[in-house]
């Protein structure tokens, strides 16, 4: 309900909670209390207009599992698609929930999250999905941020988390200032091929700003929906009345993408009027199992570059994959950086549609772009800027054991220290600490 003042009531199971993350076995040791939707498309918890200073804490929200086949809409509704600035719900806080669907259900989404200054932390996420709509873990088109997102399980088919989507009816706003750390988003591999889900991504950015994504497991992609790419990042006017919409300033790092058929797809624009995606940088990130590698199969692409999104930066990253490390379209591209990454080239290497690959493509696409200091595992270095590394082998990198997906370089590597003293490729280390009990 909406209140007057600022005080903040929190509404919680009156038991030992765990610490850290809930899990369905810790919901159930807890006895925590159940909040269970029997309405079809009505949610467990809703707000209403203008609530705020609520912490929602130690609860399992869902529906009864007996509604074949459609679950909830949504089964937290935090704010609506419809509302103004000013009764827009605000201080709230999602901790140490349960909030699931069931598997044999169509789920919409767990959580909506049209708010402004609110959090979910320490939570559960699960089977929120549809095969009939987008579905997502967690979805944001009409609120204005902070956002909080931290040490959540993240199970969504369409996205497990996206920010834009659909047109918000508040002028000029742009969810912004959103902080997404020690997540783990997962598709579990039991919903390949399954009637309840359509997959597309595991996080997709339509209309955001100002957002860090650090120290998060991403893993289990597949082409369904889409065609297989773990993150889908475009400025988007959804549906035609939201020109202001943009991506901007996002920065993605310390970050393991793992077990998808493809990395990263990047559009400016789509092709609604909008601002061009721009400000993007992926820094100290380790993909590997894209492509052939992974459960899935699939093409195996580092980076889909499209529209010339401007200021994107891609440095320190190591990326196994099988196919191209970065498939680029259309030109216009400014201010690009490909600096310090070690990866195969695969079979065609940094590549734009009718280009040669490498210093060609990069002059057509991306003039006055900054590649150098790589180590291009299998490219022919007569067709690269200078300033980069061509060893012809996996095993000539020295990694310390990329049989078990160890890809920090050995003492005796040749590329040891060979960027002002440190390491070309992401510091795995630190990704390690970073990312240590998000799985």
């Amino acid at each position: 309900r909406a209140k007057s003042g600022s005080g903040w009531i929190t509404i919680t199971t009156d038991t030992n909670l765990p610490g850290g993350r809930m899990t369905p076995g810790a919901a159930a040791s807890a006895n925590l209390a159940r909040v269970v939707s029997q309405q079809g498309w009505e949610p467990a918890l809703r707000t209403d207009p203008g609530a705020s200073h609520y912490r929602i804490m130690g609860i399992e929200f869902t529906f009864d599992d007996r509604q074949l086949p459609y679950g909830s809409g949504g089964i937290v509704r935090l704010g609506s698609g419809s509302q103004s600035a000013a009764n827009m719900p605000s201080y709230i806080i999602l901790d140490r929930l349960w909030i699931h669907g069931y598997p044999h259900q169509l789920t919409k989404r767990c959580v909506e999250l049209n708010t402004a200054w609110s959090a979910v932390v320490d939570s559960y996420l699960d089977n929120c999905h549809s095969s009939t709509q987008d579905s997502q873990a967690i979805m944001t088109w009409n609120g204005s941020g902070p956002f909080k997102i931290v040490n959540n399980y993240l199970a969504g088919a369409g996205e497990n988390v996206m920010f834009g989507g659909g047109d918000p009816s508040i002028a000029n706003l742009v969810p912004s200032d959103i902080e997404i750390r020690g997540n783990h988003f997962h598709k579990p591999n039991s919903w390949q091929n399954s009637s309840t889900t359509t997959v597309k991504n595991l996080f997709e950015l339509k209309n955001a700003r100002r957002v860090l994504v650090e120290g998060n497991v991403f893993e289990g992609n597949w082409t369904d929906g889409q065609t297989g790419y773990a993150f889908n990042l475009k400025s988007a006017n959804q549906s035609g009345a939201c020109t202001w919409c943009v991506t901007e300033h996002v920065t993605i790092r310390y970050n393991v993408i793992r077990n998808t058929e493809n990395g990263i797809s990047l559009l400016a624009k789509s092709s609604n009027p909008s601002i061009p995606m721009n400000n993007v940088l992926f820094e100290h990130n380790v993909f590997y199992d894209l492509g052939a590698d992974s459960d899935f199969g699939g093409q195996g692409i580092g980076f889909k570059i499209s529209g010339g999104p401007a200021n994107l930066m891609i440095r320190h990253n190591t990326m196994i994959t099988k196919r191209q490390i970065a498939s680029i379209g259309g030109p216009g591209m400014s201010g690009f950086q490909f600096v310090n990454n070690v990866t195969p080239r695969g079979q065609y290497g940094i590549k734009g549609n009718g280009e040669v690959e490498g210093t060609a493509t990069l002059n057509t696409y991306a003039p006055g772009a900054t590649a150098t200091g790589n180590v291009l595992i299998g490219a022919n270095s007569s067709l690269y800027p200078a300033g980069n590394y061509f060893p012809g082998t996996m095993a000539g990198v020295g990694f310390v054991n990329a049989g078990a997906d160890d890809y920090r370089l050995s003492s005796s590597s040749p590329y040891k220290g060979l960027v002002g003293g440190q390491d070309p490729g992401a510091d795995v280390n630190a990704v390690n600490q970073m990312t240590a009990g998000v799985r």
